[in-house]
């Protein structure tokens, strides 16, 4: 049977990132950090990418892989219709094949979501562990790397696979693997900052855990603001990562030349 091609889906809008208190320090930095981020990403759309060896951008070939049209269909549907709105047959159509073909690599719905949440995780948090267990490499590198492996990976999914953990279903606990997933990736930032603040590479902030949930808030926000259809996923991943190092480093005015000095220097001697 011949298959149909799934049709991409259709982009997340931007969305009007929430407005932060003046009268903390904490949120200060963050509105800062918020408005140079979408004035940086207004400004550069389309701008040339500086090529980065590793970590890479992810590259997509589905071609010829029925689970992968699988999940590349469900997440068309998904973000069109929601979970609930989107039945096994219309997933089964949308790639050409019958429902009892699917189930042969899908048992069940949730496991088609869960498999696509889970992939807006796991490549981080591997790479989380790799750059644990490389020498020589400090918080700053850690953070840096981290941030931008992570935002990367947000932003080059063919679609916007990082919002679907949003939908009602995923709350459920069938999907606990997931949140656990989640927390370990969060705890990554977590140890980073932490090593940062201890080292005296980061400010010491009396809210630290108000600046860690700033730090992950950011590198989530390219969920709603990165527009696949016209925007670069390497050049936003690095305009996170510039504006989460802005947040944390003691000086701020040379947080673009030490994100691409890192970028440039661990190009070629990390692991993918």
């Amino acid at each position: 049977m011949t298959k149909r091609p799934s049709k991409r889906a259709a982009d997340t809008p931007d969305q009007e990132l929430p407005s932060r208190t003046e009268d903390t320090r904490l949120g200060r930095l963050v509105t800062g950090a918020l408005e140079t981020a979408l004035s940086e990403s207004t400004s550069a759309r389309k701008q040339p990418a500086k090529k980065l060896g590793r970590p890479r951008k992810i590259e997509q070939s589905f071609e010829g892989d029925p689970r992968e049209e699988i999940l590349a269909a469900a997440a068309t549907l998904f973000e069109k219709a929601g979970f609930a709105g989107t039945t096994t047959r219309q997933i089964a159509t949308a790639v050409g094949l019958t429902q009892g073909a699917m189930f042969h690599y899908f048992p069940t719905k949730v496991d088609i979501l869960l498999e696509l949440v889970n992939r807006t995780v796991d490549p981080a948090l591997e790479y989380h562990e790799k750059l644990q267990a490389t020498p020589d490499l400090g918080p700053v590198e850690r953070l840096c790397l981290l941030s931008y492996r992570d935002a990367l990976g947000i932003c080059s999914a063919p679609h916007n696979e990082a919002a679907l953990a949003t939908l009602p279903e995923v709350q459920g606990g069938e999907f606990a693997i997931f949140w656990k997933k989640r927390e370990r990736l969060r705890n990554a930032y977590r140890i980073q900052l932490t090593a940062g603040t201890a080292d005296g590479s980061f400010i010491s902030d009396e809210d630290e855990r108000g600046l860690f949930e700033i730090v992950c808030a950011l590198v989530e926000s390219s969920i709603w603001w990165f527009r696949r259809d016209q925007d670069d996923a390497d050049h936003a991943a690095r305009l996170v990562t510039r504006n989460v190092l802005r947040l944390v480093l003691p000086d701020s005015s040379s947080v673009s030349a030490v994100v691409e000095s890192i970028l440039d220097r661990f190009a070629t001697d990390l692991p993918d």
